[in-house]
Order: C-alpha cells, then structure tokens, then sequence
C-alpha cells in the first residue's frame, strides 16, 4: 500500500512538472515576434493613412475592386470556354464559367484540397485596428470556439498604453496575466485564459488607455478550432488559395499584382455547418469597399 501511494505521488510530481513546463498561449518567442511585427506595420500603415487625409491628399487603394464575382465581368477567364458553358434549368446557356439556376455559381476547373492551415503558437487575429487618441471603447465577439485570448497594445509614443475587459453589464474581467512583450512598454498584453468557458460566449467591451495621449494599434488574438482559410487566386474557377508555408494573421495567399484576382474562403474547424458569407476589405483602418456577399462554389 505504502509503495502504491509513493508511486501515485511520484506520477503526480511528474505530470505537474510537465503541465508546469507547457508554454501558455501568447508566450513563446515566435508569438512575441509575430505580435510586435503586426502592430507596428498596423501602427505605421494607419500613421501613413492619416497623414495623407489631414494634407487632403488620397489614400492609395491597397486593392482595387473590379467586380463581384457573382456578376459575371469582362475579365477573360483562364479555362478554355467549352468546358465552362452550362445550361441552366431554363434552358438559358450561362455566362463562360458560371452555372446555377441564375448563373451565379462559378465552375470549378482547377480543384484543390484546401487542407486546415495550422496556426501553431500564434493562434488567430480576431482584431486589429488603430485608436487616434488611445481612448476607445470596443465591442468584440467571443463564440465557444475562442479558447484563450490576449489583448496586445503599441504606441510608436511610448504611451504606456494599457486596456481594461468587462462584459456587456459591466462587470470587469480581470486577467490572468499581464506583460510586456519583449520587455518593451510600448507594448503591453493582457491575458485571459479560457474566457469562453468561464465567462461565456458572446460580445464584450474593450476600454482602450493610455499615459499620454496618443494614437495607439490593438491586436486581440485567440486560440481557437475554427479556423478561415482564405486566399486569392486569378479565375473564379479555380480553388488554390493556399501556399505551403503559412504566416500568422495572413491570408493564405496574396494577390497578384497587376491582374485580376478573386477572394476564395472556406470555414474550418466548427461543428455545425457554417460557411463565410460577407467579406469587407479595409486598407489599414479606413474601409475600401462595402461588406460584401461571398457566393458558394
């Protein structure tokens, strides 16, 4: 009985000094890398935004749009016309590449296996935006799938900035930990560590501060199952919207330059069907183009 005990006790030290040892979301060397890269090309795309609106100046479109890709354009498609003209259930010969009773859904000619990308020790962005004084409050989703989450602050200033949680009836949620990334105060991250568990699903306030007064970039990031897998590609008939090396907080693949391009997304990860359904695009904080319907493949 004796030997029992010791061993169950020995077995416990072991386990205990292993989960003690497990790096918790939002602190290992390459998150702290990738966080401080994102805010500070956040921080100086919104500096460089704001600065041409207050000189009257316009601000260069990151993306130009050309047409929703359910309204068939005159932007040649790549596959040759035979194999991409169908019939509808009028009798109504579509549009090259298009099918569907309305001719709105494109066809898939260069099918791709679109495999869950692996976002590691970074987790995923669920946020990302810029504060002109350093004072916002911000409402945010949480859903059951967000596990833990880290709130991250940067002002190019040195404001010190800092961020409070509450839910939506007022009651502050007081993190787990707070930091600075890379001992760096121009930054500063909080965390909490399985929220949607403990304090549930749904929306929640976010009360930006600051030393001084300042402009100031927040990313707030989550570990979580349900994953967007999202890319360009240049012919609405084709599904490989992904690389092979992956790059946190980004889209699988950028678009070309110079030639027309087409947003593919597909939701993995969650437990009841669900599917993406509008897109909007932002250049820095400002928004470029309207929320957009995504159409099924």
């Amino acid at each position: 009985m004796k030997r029992l005990l010791l061993l169950t006790f020995l077995t416990f030290l072991v386990v205990a000094e292993i989960n003690a040892s497990e790096e918790k979301f939002g602190k290992s060397e390459s998150f702290v890398k990738a966080i401080h890269e994102s805010l500070s090309t956040e921080h100086s795309t919104w500096l460089r935004n704001h600065n041409a609106a207050k000189s009257g100046n316009p601000i260069e479109p990151g993306i130009k749009f050309l047409a929703h890709h359910n309204i068939p354009s005159d932007i040649p498609l790549i596959p040759s016309p035979e194999h991409l003209v169908a019939t509808n259930q009028f009798g109504v010969k579509c549009d090259q590449g298009y099918t569907g009773d309305f001719c709105n859904i494109p066809v898939c000619s260069s099918m791709a296996n679109i495999t869950t990308h692996n976002s590691g020790s970074e987790g995923e962005a669920i946020e990302l935006a810029t504060s002109y004084e350093c004072n916002d409050n911000i409402s945010f989703p949480v859903d059951s799938y967000a596990l833990s989450i880290v709130i991250t602050l940067y002002s190019a200033n040195g404001g010190m900035p800092g961020a409070t949680l509450s839910m939506l009836n007022g009651t502050v949620i007081q993190p787990d930990e707070t930091t600075n990334p890379g001992n760096d105060f121009r930054y500063f991250s909080a965390f909490f560590y399985g929220l949607s568990e403990f304090s549930g699903p749904g929306y929640y306030n976010l009360q930006l501060s600051s030393e001084t007064i300042a402009p100031c970039s927040y990313q707030i990031t989550t570990t979580t199952q349900a994953v967007y897998d999202t890319g360009f590609v240049q012919s609405v008939n084709d599904d490989n919207i992904q690389k092979d090396i992956y790059q946190p907080w980004r889209v699988l693949k950028e678009p070309m330059q110079n030639t027309a391009n087409y947003l593919g997304a597909r939701l993995n990860g969650v437990i009841q069907p669900s599917a993406p359904q509008v897109v909007t695009f932002y250049n820095g904080d400002d928004k470029q183009y309207a929320p957009m319907t995504l159409g099924i493949r």
